[in-house]
């Protein structure tokens, strides 16, 4: 392999594209201090900033799912000290793709979720696999509906 290419590689391993997301809004994920209920205005410049740049998130936070470093759980509710990057890539993705949240859910844990809430939730994040399925979900169900209107610009907006 000569120079050039050995510098090229490089640049692209370490600049923006990296596992750190800097070319993408997910950068940012880590930073989020407060997630809103639904359509509850927050001070919180991550979460604002990825909501605004929601379109170019949304794939970025489908990659995150099966993140596992932990985070501070910055839900308005009573804290999980398991929680992961993951996670909360997970419930950005439900309120940014405008979707109830166990809608990638498969049956058996619907069911779980209805009865246990989100403990259900983070149960079944436990095992790792697990997280790579609702990523697999997350990916077809963007992948069906690619007219989603929730899922492009309002008219007289650029992206």
């Amino acid at each position: 392999m000569n120079l050039g290419v050995l510098l090229f590689l490089a640049c692209a391993a370490s600049g923006p594209g990296n596992e750190e997301g800097v070319s993408t809004p997910c950068h940012l994920l880590t930073k989020v201090r407060v997630i809103p209920f639904k359509g509850e205005r927050v001070d919180d410049a991550a979460y604002n900033s990825l909501k605004a740049d929601r379109l170019r998130a949304i794939p970025c936070l489908v990659e995150k799912l099966t993140d596992v470093t932990p985070m501070r759980d910055p839900r308005k509710a009573p804290p999980y000290s398991g929680l992961k990057v993951g996670d909360v890539a997970f419930f950005l993705l439900a309120d940014f793709a405008c979707a109830p949240f166990d809608e990638v859910f498969p049956e058996d844990l619907k069911r779980r979720y209805a009865e246990d809430g989100i403990d259900a939730y983070f149960r079944f994040v436990e095992i790792p696999t697990n997280r790579r399925l609702l990523q697999e979900r997350w990916r077809a169900r963007l992948d069906k509906a690619p007219n989603d209107p929730c899922l492009s610009e309002p008219k007289g907006q650029a992206p």
